[in-house]
């Protein structure tokens, strides 16, 4: 069964049809769906594979917390319809809401308030905590996600919704799996911890920002953002002086000095804000003036759900400039109030217009959607806890996070080259984890290949593996989700496509296509195999396993593939500029992607279909390693395009194959680029010739883009790496 297209007019489960996308992050993708007898639901695709033995993966981690929360009913819970796992993803229908907390605070924004009014805030915030507590009281549970952007609107009253990091506690406390979001969490959860008042913190913080927007804690850097939390004072000259001791009793660092639940902190906020019996009477009509913010710039308006990497995390404010607090009770004499913005957004035609979460901006209805415009950071449940890639950390060993991606037949054979060599050095690629392996194809039978054999060391496993398949001719004409594809692919080719499609056939624009048409899940998986190196556990374990030492947490990625096919030629560059996305996305600040290309060399023996890619492969690679054109590309139209102004790699090499179709003479090809990329990830000679490269490149700076060979000599061939070569072969 073909995968799910996630497109409108879709059945992604019986009886549910895809309507429109609402949102995408780092879990997985929302979209509103027409449920049996018309009724309108979400539906969440959760990223990951649930037949993945590891049960922290963003899949299983929902999974488990599905478990936890499924039974829960209560008037201010976000419903949940039900969930079912199909292939191995997990899909769970829940209820449609307006909008969300965060939405609200951009409309009271842009009508001039500091944030929502104080006693529609205390509203919400009131059934929040019964959630909350009802959560915590009875169920032992606590959210630990707990963001505006996680409090739906359903006509006036909160969801609480998101349940996919939710822990129970055992007796006291609990510990931490998965990522939280810093900005939010308690400093116990930094250290690993969850206590009973974890979500009172977080709750305190949503308080604060969404009355005055102003946060507690406005770090400039992830790492004055973590102190602040563990250690420092918060913040809050912002509030109302009443406010102050109540929001810093639920900022303490010590849980058990927090409130004894949170319906009392916000019972205590509620009455703070009450107006004391006046001692006169006051005559005339009074109302109620908000302080209105300076306007709100281009650059302010670009706020982050989570925290981006090496953002400020402030929420349209600058502690340079002094901000008037609110009074507890601001009654004076003033014009009318604006109107304000209404709760439930209408469209046209009168009906309600439901969101879940923010949809994508639209030039017909600007709205209050969040703008991200600056690059943003998925939250994922392999991330450290600061939500972000770690900080990049470099020692004088051997090892560093490696993602080796084959592409079409020689990429294949490359890996499967490489895999052999890891196992007679280190008896299984088990032993190196900070090298993961990934095999794109459009050809149908090269999967049956490449797993066919899975005793043997080379055999990838299935979930190294991505088939790009094409489809039928008339799939790409009713496709919504792909762009057009006409400004590249040459008229008339689209129909030289066989009713029963299989692999590229040797023409490039079929490579890209199938790429294009296949996007979602190239980029999931390529994102899943980044994830792995978000913790530092891969490179632990890889030193435990080998003790040679830390190079660099810096992820590096390989695209392995031969210029002169479809596959390979027509991917290449769309593919790397596709991994720079996935590393920006984490939170890498450097995107390293190398290059390794095989051509046939320019003689008259080679086919002139294999030439012809060649060449044009390596002129498109010019044209864009030149850093003087930008690649702007749409995937899928629901998305905004890939926008690069750097080179898709960072260097590249070229291995020219054998003159005449000889296959053992490719084979030993392969096995030479095999051995030169185990060279540089897996042994000492890697980090020393990295750093001549540095060193020449720094002394001899090149105005044009360089390609490098290669040659592989060697010195010396110890005893006991022939012997225990020999040995793990005898064995097998």
């Amino acid at each position: 069964m073909p995968p799910l297209q996630l497109i409108a007019g879709e059945e992604a489960l019986p009886g549910y049809t895809l309507i429109q996308r609402l949102g995408r992050g780092g879990f997985g993708e929302v979209w509103e769906c027409e449920a049996p007898g018309g009724f309108r639901k979400a539906i969440k695709f959760v990223f990951g594979d649930l037949d993945d033995s590891e049960e922290d993966s963003p899949a299983g981690q929902e999974h488990k917390a599905l478990k936890r929360v499924k039974m829960i009913r209560h008037p201010y819970i976000l419903s949940l319809e039900q969930y079912k796992i199909v292939d191995g993803q997990l899909r769970i229908v829940m209820e449609l809401a307006d909008k969300n907390l965060w939405d609200r605070y951009r409309e009271c924004r842009s009508q001039g308030f500091p944030g929502i009014p104080r006693d529609e805030l205390v509203g919400y915030m009131e059934e929040t905590a019964e959630a909350l507590d009802l959560m915590n009281n009875h169920y032992h549970i606590q959210h630990l996600d707990i963001k505006p952007q996680n409090l739906f609107l359903v006509f006036n009253h909160v969801k609480v919704g998101d349940f996919g990091l939710a822990k129970v506690l055992e007796g006291q406390r609990a510990t931490v799996t998965g990522g939280v979001t810093p900005v939010y969490a308690a400093p116990e959860t930094f250290e690993g911890n969850v206590t009973r008042f974890s979500d009172q913190y977080s709750l305190a913080i949503v308080f604060q920002e969404l009355l005055t927007g102003a946060r507690p804690f406005n770090g400039a850097n992830m790492r004055m953002l973590l102190m602040q939390h563990l250690n420092g004072a918060p913040d809050l000259h912002s509030l109302p002086a009443a406010d102050k001791p109540i929001i810093a009793r639920g900022l303490a660092k010590k849980p058990d000095e927090r409130w004894p639940t949170c319906t009392e902190m916000i019972r205590a906020i509620k009455l703070s804000g009450m107006p004391a019996p006046p001692s006169t009477p006051i005559s005339g009509p009074t109302t109620m003036t908000p302080i209105r913010p300076e306007p709100i710039s281009a650059a302010d308006s670009n706020q982050m759900t989570r925290v981006q990497f090496g953002g400020s995390g402030r929420l349209g404010s600058d502690t340079s400039k002094t901000q008037t607090p609110m009074p507890a009770n601001p009654v004076r004499p003033s014009p009318p109030l604006p109107p304000m913005p209404a709760l439930v957004t209408t469209g046209a035609s009168g009906k309600i217009v439901p969101r879940l979460v923010t949809p994508s901006p639209s030039s017909e209805a600007p709205g209050p959607a969040i703008t991200l415009n600056r690059p943003m950071i998925f939250q994922t449940a392999r991330m450290n806890s600061l939500g972000i890639a770690p900080p990049e950390h470099n020692g004088d060993g051997t090892l560093f996070p490696a993602l080796v991606i084959g592409v079409g037949y020689l990429g294949r054979i490359v890996l499967e080259c490489l895999r052999t060599i890891i196992c007679d050095h280190f008896g299984n690629p088990d032993q190196v984890p900070n090298v993961r392996f990934l095999y794109i194809d459009t050809d149908p039978e090269a999967g049956e290949l490449a797993t066919a054999l899975p005793g043997t060391p080379a055999a990838l496993g299935a979930k190294e593996l991505v088939l790009a398949r094409l489809n039928r001719p008339t799939h790409y004409l009713q496709a919504q989700s792909l762009p057009p594809v006409d400004q590249w692919l040459p008229p008339g080719s689209l129909y030289k496509i066989s009713r029963t499609p299989g692999a590229a056939e040797g023409v490039r624009a079929f490579g890209r296509l199938a790429l294009f048409d296949n996007y979602r899940l190239v980029a999931q998986r390529i994102r899943q195999q980044l994830e792995m190196f978000l913790t530092g556990e891969t490179l632990y374990q890889a030193d435990q396993a080998t003790m040679m030492g830390l190079r660099s947490n810096r992820p590096r990625a390989y695209v392995i593939a031969g210029l002169g096919g479809g596959t390979g030629s027509g991917m290449f560059i769309d593919l790397a500029f596709l991994i720079r996305q996935e590393m920006r996305a984490l939170g890498y600040s450097q995107q390293e992607v190398v290059g390794m290309f095989m051509v046939s060399p320019a003689d008259r023996s080679a086919a002139r279909k294999s030439l012809g890619n060649a060449c044009a492969a390596l002129t498109e690679l010019y044209h864009f390693q030149t850093r003087r054109n930008k690649y702007q590309t749409t995937f899928d139209k629901s998305e905004p395009p890939v926008i690069d102004n750097d080179a898709p790699y960072a260097r590249t090499a070229i291995v020219q194959l054998p003159k005449a179709q000889d296959q053992k003479g490719r084979q030993m090809t392969a096995a030479r680029a095999a051995r030169a990329l185990f060279n540089e990830i897996l042994t000492p000679a890697g980090r020393v010739v990295d750093e001549v490269r540095d060193v020449y490149r720094n002394a001899f700076p090149s105005p044009t883009p360089t390609c490098q060979s290669f040659g592989l000599f060697r010195l010396t061939w110890p005893r006991p790496e022939v012997l225990g070569a020999a040995t793990r072969r005898f064995a097998q």
